[in-house]
């Protein structure tokens, strides 16, 4: 079962939503919230998979409301405006719905909503000790990507670019893909939606900053930033 949630400055589309979701199975609606931060307060309490996503809103956007989500919250945007589609793919939105909604259209973003939660089967990477296979450029091309190499992991759309000492390696993944491949206890610890990075290779935090030896500064998420500062100064 799918738990959900909705947030939308306007009653009727919440409404909609609720119908909407009563009409398809393995999915619940958990609650709703006409105002952002008093739903992404609601979120974090109440084991959400996945949220039904306004763009325009008076407190905040929704793609400001995406960058405050855990990474594991899943987001269906459902908006009047088409100006917000490519910053949502680039944050990893399921799917973007035009208002108004009809059911059918409703019911397919369901539907792929269930795919990347409940049945994760695509293909992922062989991993072997301490290097990954990844794809590129096309079917059956796999370049090997030593642990010992990378230095930080970047999501771009719905590609994750492996930045090494001597190059960069683009490939078609999800970035939960490549987090569950690059552990903690493999020396790499997720920082940002967008980042995940080498230990070893990082030189200084500062005011929300993770400098790395190589000079680049990247910026730790507000979600992620008391996990970071725990997992790496623990004392």
């Amino acid at each position: 079962m799918i738990n959900c949630f909705a947030i939308d400055d306007e009653p009727a589309a919440l409404e909609q939503i609720s119908r909407y979701l009563s009409q398809v199975p393995d999915i619940r609606l958990m609650g709703t919230a006409t105002r952002p931060l008093e739903g992404l307060k609601m979120i974090p309490k109440l084991n959400v998979h996945a949220v039904f996503l306004d763009m325009e809103m008076d407190e905040m956007t929704g793609t400001e409301v995406m960058r405050e989500l855990d990474p594991s919250v899943k987001v269906v945007v459902c908006t009047a405006y088409t100006e917000f589609a490519i910053e949502s793919i680039e944050l990893d939105a399921v799917d973007y719905l035009l208002k108004p909604v009809q059911f059918d259209r409703f019911a397919k973003a369901v539907e792929k909503l269930k795919e990347r939660i409940l049945h994760r089967t695509l293909e992922l990477p062989t991993v072997k000790n301490d290097y990954i296979f990844v794809q590129i450029e096309h079917k059956g091309k796999l370049k090997k990507i030593d642990f010992s190499d990378v230095i930080y992991v970047e999501a771009r759309g719905n590609d994750v670019i492996f930045h090494k000492h001597d190059e960069f390696v683009l490939t078609s993944m999800r970035m939960d893909d490549v987090e569950s491949e690059l552990r903690l206890t493999d020396g790499f610890i997720r920082i940002h939606r967008s980042y995940i990075i080498s230990i070893k290779m990082i030189d200084l935090i500062d005011e929300g900053m993770a400098i790395l030896k190589n000079k680049t500064g990247l910026i730790i998420g507000k979600t992620y930033k008391d996990y970071v500062l725990k997992t790496l100064y623990q004392h």
